[in-house]
């Protein structure tokens, strides 16, 4: 597994305010640049999950939601 946190030099507070009990689908949104992709791989990293049990997708790039699903069922459908 990817190690991310090697080169961190500061731990987002609200790391520690995300509870992941199932079940749950939490969405992190803000600004550019104010640690949100940080704050994700350092969770994961965290969990210490197999590498093929965590789905990342960045959604930036997305139109609209309908494209969002479209990755999704072709996700699931994968898996």
């Amino acid at each position: 597994m990817k190690k991310w946190s090697a080169g961190v030099r500061w731990i987002p507070t609200i790391l520690e305010k995300i509870e992941l009990k199932p079940p749950a689908v939490h969405f992190l949104l803000g600004p550019r640049q104010v640690g949100k992709t940080t704050t994700l791989k350092l969770l994961i990293s965290r969990l210490q999950a197999k590498p093929k049990s965590v789905f990342y997708y960045r959604c930036d790039r997305l139109a609209d939601f309908r494209e969002l699903d479209r990755v999704l069922g072709e996700y699931l459908a994968l898996r």
